[in-house]
């Protein structure tokens, strides 16, 4: 369905769906979606295409669909009036996140469409611009359907009387069938639908959350009011936790989804921001510190002293650092580096120990380099500690992490590098890799992860939301993998997941 679209009492008309993760009927000598090569006209648009009932039933609802467009805009806009406009814009806007950059113009702007017909009706007690008392509290597809319903085809009335119905809600798609439909599953209620929509088919994968409405009309379910992107699995976690939240101590599958539409759209908004506008995450190093660049400057009169003072800190051997230093034509210390190297607090695989920074020595200069701000307080009272009034703190230097971001986007692409990439493909590079990719998984199972809660992979699988927290993590893992140069070894995976005890990967991605 298309709607008109408002900029402060100003009308502007823009043609979009309602659900938009389908496109637009392909023109009669346009290729034919299909993919055959032949013209529309000549293939599926054909007179005598010969289609299955439910293609057929598809290409009926979406013709009676695009028909209708226009009259029930008109209908909306002479009945209502664009004071509606202005008042559900208002409310719409009002349950956005803080700083989300909703306009007309957004993409957020086609769920406002779809919400504004089919949940959104006058409050008679606020002010409203609508002075038609019958219209208050009737959303505009209930009054079209009450004025116009009976000149409408069936299939058309049932999917607008299905809009009516329908809740907003997040949907996990489970099985994916190219070029035909797709199954999902209701986080909130656990219901499960088979949607046909196409051409939607070939932008998601099993494991994508939709959002949206499942409509119902002449034996198809149908997306409406769909938001204009998947979230990919990571977000599932997240989604997932807040409807358990609204849904609270009551029974899911019988939860009335419908009457929680604008706390459900206020969910899906918050999300949305996050996706749409990313921000910079809080960062934090090996000891769970906020990271923090810092360069912590000492003055310092001997650079053998503070070298001795120090070397205690660095656990490599003799030779290993006199390769890093330099000496004049006496013999004396000019310039030397150091490790600052304690064991970690959290071994993983072959890596037992930590490097909290490195200390760079010259003739009258120590200069050490930490990133965070505990371990800068740490640095200090050792470098004082051994060197005494030996070495005098003189300056600490913090650099932005958000202008390092910045400086690195605005870096130029480094040019392809066709040695090293052969060098990763070869085998020997990938078995060691491999081996690598596989022990770090082996152990992340009985890591602590913030997004389970705090508990471990194979503590999260023993409670159902946990299990499925944990199943969307290894989806996301899978997803990245595939893009990596060279791909995750898919066997990798596959022991995760027997250890893990979940369900063997068979959607086919």
């Amino acid at each position: 369905m298309k709607m008109g679209f408002i900029d402060r009492g100003r009308i502007k008309l823009d043609s979009m769906s309602g659900s938009t993760l389908a496109s637009a009927k392909p023109g009669r000598n346009d290729p034919c979606p299909c993919g055959s090569g032949r013209k529309y006209k000549h293939c599926c648009g054909g007179a005598a295409a010969v289609e299955p009932a439910g293609e057929l039933a598809w290409r009926r609802m979406r013709r009676l669909l695009d028909e209708n467009n226009v009259r029930l805009e008109n209908f909306t806009m002479d009945a209502y009036g664009p004071p509606a406009l202005v008042e559900a814009w208002d409310q719409f806007t009002l349950i956005a996140p803080e700083g989300a950059q909703l306009t007309p113009d957004s993409p957020q702007a086609t769920i406002f469409a779809s919400w504004f017909r089919n949940f959104w009706s006058p409050n008679p007690f606020e002010p409203t611009g609508v002075r038609d008392r019958a219209l208050h509290e009737v959303e505009p597809v209930r009054a079209y359907l009450e004025r116009r319903g009976r000149r409408l085809d069936a299939p058309l009335r049932e999917y607008l009387e299905s809009c009516l119905e329908a809740p907003l809600s997040f949907h996990e798609v489970r099985e994916v069938e190219r070029g035909k439909d797709f199954v999902l599953q209701d986080l909130i209620t656990g219901h499960e639908h088979r949607v046909t929509e196409r051409q939607a088919t070939e932008h998601v994968q099993a494991g994508d959350i939709v959002f949206g409405q499942v409509v119902r009309a002449d034996g198809l379910a149908m997306l409406e009011c769909c938001a204009p992107f998947v979230f990919p699995p990571i977000e599932r976690i997240g989604i997932a936790k807040a409807c358990r939240r609204l849904v609270g101590r009551r029974k899911r599958a019988s939860f009335p989804t419908r009457d929680y539409h604008l706390e459900i759209l206020e969910i899906y908004l918050a999300f949305a921001d996050g996706v749409m506008q990313p921000r910079l995450p809080v960062l934090h190093n090996t000891d769970g510190d906020p990271l923090s660049l810092r360069k912590v400057v000492f003055e310092i009169e001997s650079a053998q002293q503070a070298f001795a003072a120090l070397r205690r800190l660095d656990p490599a051997d003799d030779a290993e650092l006199a390769r890093s230093q330099r000496r004049d034509e006496s013999g004396a210390l000019v310039e030397a580096t150091l490790h600052w190297v304690e064991p970690s607090s959290k071994p993983r695989g072959a890596m037992r120990n930590t490097v909290l920074g490195s200390i760079t020595i010259t003739a009258r200069r120590l200069v050490v380099e930490v990133n965070s701000e505990a371990r800068e307080r740490r640095v200090r009272t050792l470098v004082e500690e051994a060197l005494g009034s030996a070495a005098r703190h003189r300056a600490t230097e913090i650099q932005s992490m958000d202008r390092l971001l910045e400086e690195a986007r605005s870096r130029p692409a480094k040019p392809r590098n066709l040695e090293d990439e052969k060098l990763a493909e070869s085998p020997e590079v990938k078995a060691l890799l491999d081996e690598h990719m596989r022990r770090y998984y082996d152990e992340w199972v009985n890591e602590r992860i913030p997004a389970l809660g705090n508990r471990t992979p194979l503590q999260a699988v023993r409670t159902r939301a946990g299990k499925e927290a944990v199943e969307s993590l290894v989806l996301q893992l899978e997803r990245d993998g595939q893009v990596m140069k060279p791909p995750l070894d898919a066997a990798i995976v596959t022991r995760l997941r027997e250890r893990l005890g979940l369900a063997p990967d068979t959607s086919g991605r």
